[in-house]
């Protein structure tokens, strides 16, 4: 079931105080004017969280929240309502109330939360099923908000991730037949090598508990209103691999009955334009691929900013157009402070929501599938941490290919994010995190049948596995940034020129990351070459093969130097030569979402530069087409002049600085 609308949702708390009859008002008035056709109604949130409070206490917030409504609905603004808290997002010096007998969360040290609850305990879990269906009979909501504290870690004062009170210890001794106390059982659990019996026990607990408190909370909606669905909000994707959320059950048990809402968030803040896209591809772009496209997206944008030096308007409408390629049913809005000062005119985020309002529906009404994403491929996979070998620390059972994402849609190449394993015909890009997703002779299938891009850490995983000669190699040492073995890197041929310049060089220094030398037979084509100081020649840098190519740094995070022009152009070229359905734009900071729509092509551009451009440059693989229309920000369709020089096509439009364009090609 889908939306025909594109909502704007508005997250707002209303206090018990004698300025809420004043507060509700400017509410029903500011919606009206801008255009929020939903409002989130909140209580018990953070300023002014009271921990699980009992029933009676919720009454009298309750009451004024059923006046909002009131006065909402007649505005013609549908109400949704989000308690904030589910086990609670942290104690911040909250405890629970002397005749709750609940079991707090325990971490990995033996300390136990005051105010967040363990999702095993029956007491708490009767509690707020109980709680739930209070607000749901008496609220009547159109959506009940599930909050990010629906999770197993990030609850302060708690370290590591997971629970280990006592019902969770009993819960995994009865898995595994075993009596082991907390300090031998994460003894098992966190011991160097692969996923072992109790590793296992530990993921699927915690796949199982979180998926059992989900249903408890949806029966309880469900029971005291079938017509209200349930929504829920996430965090970041490698910390949910992690706990090893289970996405597609999760959907379904929250969606039963009803629509499958999700809300993924956005880059918090105002920073630099290409930063916040970065962000954007490494976080909230894999969020969206764990889950189908039944899926309806309502994003959020900001955390409650208490002034403008938090965000100005047109970084904050630059915010909102960031999201646009996650395929959106709407947004919601915690732009206003949640202590009780009510909507604010002069922060002029409103003008700006009602501004993009048709633009947005008119996107929306494209009914583009996130599934049409296309591009690189970059295998991802919801229960990573079952796949991963630890040698430290439990953080290397994180996966890290989200920041290929990023690097790729940074470079100006569209990509899409996949939970395949099996590819034909396409340029598929692996690194050591996903690799661990395969099997040898499924890696053996992705090389023999796709092209296929490799970082350092690649292949570095090849070696660990005995798979190096995928790559024509036969030894990989890895050489630490800045470890004074290497310090730049050169184009080999020195009569090509790149960018107007022969012999063009980049820094190996720290922001280019950790570096591989490889050594390969002699069957591939190297690119550029590393030297150090001396400028002797020390290994190959860039190489391709037959049906590959490997660029020898591990790209984990954010390195500007991997941006640079050398790196851009072999990488960049290579991806054109071997993919067939791609974009790529040749302006830095400028990042393209390619979707097939029947037998047209929808290209969403991001600018995150503070410059606008009136000509766009695109090589677009092979899409044929006779037109190119626009979307403008009235929401019209609109002819776009373009014209081909050589293999590129140049879009004679305006883009203007930090912002979107969506453009259309059709025969």
């Amino acid at each position: 079931m889908q939306y025909n609308q594109y909502h704007n949702c508005l997250r707002l708390q209303i206090t018990m105080d004698d300025m809420q009859e004043e507060r509700i008002d400017a509410l029903v008035e500011h919606c009206k004017k801008y255009g929020f056709d939903n409002v989130m109604l909140m209580l018990n949130l953070e300023e002014f969280n009271r921990g699980h409070i009992p029933l009676q206490e919720a009454k009298p917030w309750v009451e004024i929240l059923k006046k909002a409504k009131k006065k909402l609905e007649n505005g013609g603004i549908v109400v949704s309502v989000n308690n904030w808290m589910e086990l609670g997002h942290a104690d911040r010096g909250r405890t629970f109330r002397k005749d709750q007998d609940f079991c707090g969360m325990v971490d990995m040290y033996g300390r136990e939360s005051a105010a967040t609850a363990c999702p095993l305990d029956e007491n708490w879990c009767r509690y707020f099923e109980e709680y739930v269906t209070y607000l749901i009979e008496e609220l009547q909501p159109d959506t009940f908000w599930i909050e990010d504290d629906f999770r197993l870690h990030n609850h302060a004062p708690l370290q590591g991730i997971g629970c280990y009170c006592k019902n969770h210890m009993a819960y995994y001794n009865e898995k595994l037949n075993t009596n082991y106390t907390r300090e031998e059982f994460l003894e098992k659990v966190f011991a160097p090598g692969v996923c072992n019996p109790e590793r296992k026990v530990w993921l699927d607990a915690n796949r199982d508990v979180m998926i059992s408190l989900a249903e408890r909370i949806t029966n309880a909606v469900k029971s005291a209103n079938p017509k209200t669905d349930v929504a829920i909000m996430s965090s970041c994707p490698e910390m949910h691999c992690l706990e090893a959320r289970d996405w597609e059950r999760l959907f379904e048990v929250i969606g039963q009955r009803g629509r499958k809402i999700h809300r993924i968030h956005l880059c918090y803040g105002e920073t630099a334009g290409k930063d916040t896209i970065s962000y954007f591809n490494a976080i909230s772009m894999p969020v969206r691929a764990m889950a189908d496209d039944d899926v309806l997206v309502l994003p959020e944008i900001e955390h409650g900013p208490a002034s403008l030096y938090a965000r100005s308007p047109r970084y904050f409408r630059f915010a909102m157009e960031c999201a646009i390629p996650l395929v959106l049913s709407g947004m919601t809005y915690s732009i206003y402070d949640f202590v009780g000062n009510g909507v604010r005119d002069s922060f002029r985020y409103g003008e700006e929501v009602c501004r993009l309002r048709p633009y947005m529906q008119a996107i929306m009404d494209l009914h583009l599938n996130f599934s049409s994403l296309t591009g690189v491929v970059i295998p991802i996979e919801p229960r990573a941490c079952y796949f991963k070998t630890m040698e430290k620390e439990y953080g290397e059972l994180m996966p890290n290919e989200f920041e290929i994402g990023a690097y790729l849609s940074g470079l100006g190449l569209s990509y899409q994010y996949s939970r395949e394993r099996e590819f034909k015909g396409k340029t598929v890009y692996l690194c050591g995190s996903s690799m661990d997703y395969f099997e040898d002779g499924q890696l053996r299938s992705v090389f023999a049948d796709n092209y296929v891009l490799l970082d350092g850490s690649g292949a570095l995983k090849l070696q660990e596995r005995g798979l190096l000669s995928l790559i024509s190699a036969n030894h990989v040492r890895l050489v630490e940034a800045d470890s004074g073995y290497h310090t730049y890197e050169e184009c080999k041929d020195k009569n090509l020129t790149i960018c107007g310049v022969q012999s063009l060089r980049a820094s190996c220094r720290g922001l280019a990351g950790s570096f591989t030398e490889i050594a390969y037979d002699n069957t591939v084509w190297v690119q550029t070459e590393v030297y150090n100081q001396y400028m002797q020649k020390l290994a190959p840098g860039f190489v391709q093969g037959e049906g590959f190519a490997v660029t020898p740094y591990c790209i984990h995070r954010q390195l500007y130097s991997q941006y640079c022009d050398l790196r851009k152009y072999f990488v960049t070229e290579t991806v054109m030569a071997h993919t067939k359905e791609y974009a790529y734009c040749d302006i830095d900071g400028v990042s393209p979402y390619l979707y097939r729509k029947g037998t047209e092509w929808v290209l969403i551009l991001l600018n995150g530069n503070v410059e606008s451009y009136e000509e766009i440059p695109l090589r677009l693989g092979e899409i044929s087409f006779t037109r190119v229309s626009s979307l403008n920000r009235q929401g019209e369709l609109v002819p776009v002049p373009f014209e081909y020089q050589e293999d590129v096509v140049v879009i004679k439009t305006n883009m203007e600085y930090l912002s979107s364009m969506v453009l259309i090609f059709a025969k």
